[in-house]
């Protein structure tokens, strides 16, 4: 039975743009929009759109920000 046993790697999924999409108000401009923000560190710094999504009632944690961006997240 565990002769053909293969390790899986855990891959976690992206939070940063799974929130996006599960906020009821947004819509895929809303997705593509967050991809910008995220692409433009220099304009949006971890914290400072991390605080600007809170605003809008959509929590994402600095680490998953920060995640997206070093490419570590199945984007």
């Amino acid at each position: 039975m565990l002769e053909n046993l293969t390790s899986q790697r855990y891959v976690q999924p992206c939070y940063a743009i799974e929130r996006v999409r599960e906020h009821p108000d947004t819509t895929e401009k809303d997705v593509e929009l967050m991809r910008q923000y995220l692409d433009d560190a220099k304009a949006w710094p971890g914290r400072t759109l991390q605080t600007a999504l809170k605003q809008k009632g959509i929590f994402i944690s600095r680490k998953s920000i920060d995640r997206h961006r070093e490419g570590r997240c199945p984007c």
